[in-house]
Parts: C-alpha cells; structure tokens; sequence
C-alpha cells in the first residue's frame, strides 16, 4: 500500500470506530484514541468484545452477553502485562474496583498493514499496552499516590528496601 491508500484506510477505520464509540458511549466529551478488539477474562467467562481507550477513560463494550462498562484512567494505579493459561494478559489494577483483564487483542488496521505491507510493528497487544500507558500516564501520578509497590529486589533477592 502507497501512503495516500494507508492514510485513506487509516482514515476510513478511525470513522468507523468513532461512529461505535459515539453510539456505544452517548455524552462522553472524550476524544477517542485507539479501540481494539479484545477478549475480556469475566469471571469464569470470557467477553469479546471492544476496547475503547479515550483521553480520559477505559471503556469496553461486548453485545453478546450484553457488557458495557468504563472506567476513569485516573483510577487506575498498575497496568501489567502478564501470561495467565498460556495467553499475553494486559492486567489493569485500580484503586477501589480491583482488576481487569484482557486477552486476544486485534486492530483491524494493524492487520490490513500487516496483509499489505508482509509486516507490521509490534502486535496487537503491544499496541494496546502502549496506548493505554501512554493515555494513562498523561491523567495521573505514577506511581499513584496512596499506593505502596515493593521494590523488585524484595521479591526475588535479599535486600533493604529504601
């Protein structure tokens, strides 16, 4: 794909989801950064559905079951990526809701890149990650105040926290 048809493609995609976003999430004044198609591990289900992250909020929206719901990035404190059963996790731990976690991540233009062009940076779920740490750490203190992390040297070696 030459620039002009990436760019036309890019643009096209970015309607499409700011179309879904608006209806999904009426009167929200933020402005859409990324979405993504993604699993998220509920219970003792897994929802697929979308990933919507704004400037301000994580928002996720499956049709079946019915699942909606959002959350303020300034509440989260922790964003992690992990391996659970075998899968790349992204793990979002916040101050007063617990934890979130999602699986199976997919941009459709990242793979429409990907078919063109033979490559693409980074997968999915990098792309994920990245975006929402990015949007993140623009809302909030990291590390978050009020929250006590162990120094890595505490878990795996003997040493005198500072």
């Amino acid at each position: 794909l030459g620039s002009t048809a990436e760019r036309k493609l890019r643009q096209l995609n970015s309607a499409l989801d700011v179309r879904e976003y608006k209806e999904q999430f009426a009167g929200l004044p933020d402005t859409l950064r990324a979405v993504f198609s993604c699993t998220h591990l509920f219970g003792s289900r897994d929802v697929r559905g979308k990933l919507f992250i704004t400037d301000r909020h994580f928002l996720f929206h499956a049709t079946q079951p019915a699942v909606k719901f959002g959350l303020p990035l300034a509440e989260i404190v922790s964003l992690q990526k992990a391996v659970a059963m075998g899968q790349a996790v992204l793990q979002i731990f916040t101050l007063r809701r617990g934890f979130y976690q999602f699986t199976g991540f997919r941009d459709l233009f990242g793979e429409l890149l990907k078919h063109a062009r033979g490559t693409v940076l980074g997968t999915a779920y990098d792309r994920a990650y990245l975006y929402l740490d990015r949007t993140w750490r623009c809302c909030t203190t990291v590390p978050h105040p009020g929250v006590e992390f162990l120094p890595l040297c505490t878990l795996f070696l003997e040493c005198t926290p500072p």
